[in-house]
């Protein structure tokens, strides 16, 4: 019996795919990433050696290998340029910079007139600062989510960590640049996320380990958006509670 071929892109550590099952029904689930960061890469590999790891730039593997047979793609593309927190710190700093639109929209754009029939997709990014130039087909948590299956809509999560970008709160520092107010630590997000750094990362800068968990998709939404395309033989409910409780 075929596997269930899942391509995971921008995977950082892997907090999508935290509570994905190994298999469904009796197909064995077999998950390809994609994670640029050779450093981010070997802590994904790390947490979960039975995927394969690819690492390269997922914008352009998902064009060349976007007919490859997967059953599932889940995009994470950058959203830095999209956030609310940029459009607070251009402002303040006079250094604009555009959106980085062809990841987001481009990949939106070639999933959903190019991708085969039986591929469902998801591409998820933050609520960004402007209107979506594409309408999204769901919120989940702190994220926007486009896809071609219907997906349910998770109300922002009571267990993830306060952020920085979610408390603009900033100080001049003595240069008279702009710094976050550092609001959850890497253990906070650690702990909510149910997932540790492994001691590949111990060399990384306190800033990088912060940002790669916060760079987490919750796992627990993950899940619910696993259950949701794969129609799962149970209740969403438990999931969705799990997410907003």
């Amino acid at each position: 019996m075929t596997s269930i071929r899942v391509l995971n892109m921008y995977s950082g550590i892997g907090g999508n795919r935290a509570l994905w099952p190994n298999s469904v029904g009796e197909r064995a689930v077999k998950i390809t990433s994609i994670e640029n960061d050779p450093g981010v890469a070997e802590a994904y590999r790390v947490l979960w050696p039975d995927d394969e790891l690819l690492v390269c730039d997922a914008h352009n593997y998902l064009a060349d290998h976007l007919t490859d047979g997967w059953d599932f793609i889940w995009s994470s593309p950058p959203c830095t340029s999209h956030s609310k927190l940029q459009q607070f710190v251009t402002r303040r700093s006079n250094i604009y910079r555009y959106p980085q639109l062809e990841q987001l929209y481009g990949e939106i754009l070639l999933l959903k007139h190019f991708a085969p029939s039986g591929t469902a997709w998801i591409v998820e990014n933050t609520i960004p600062y402007y209107e979506p130039l594409i309408p999204p087909t769901t919120k989940l948590d702190r994220h926007y989510a486009w896809s071609n299956t219907p997906l349910p809509y998770v109300a922002n999560s009571k267990d993830r960590p306060r952020i920085a970008s979610e408390k603009l709160a900033y100080r001049k520092n003595q240069h008279h640049s702009l710094s976050p107010m550092i609001v959850a630590t890497t253990q906070d997000l650690e702990r909510a996320y149910g997932i540790t750094l492994p001691a590949c990362a111990d060399n990384w800068e306190a800033s990088k380990r912060r940002q790669v968990m916060r760079n987490c998709v919750m796992p627990s939404i993950g899940k619910a958006v696993w259950d949701q395309v794969f129609n799962r033989h149970e209740t969403l409910q438990g999931t969705l509670m799990e997410c907003v409780s």
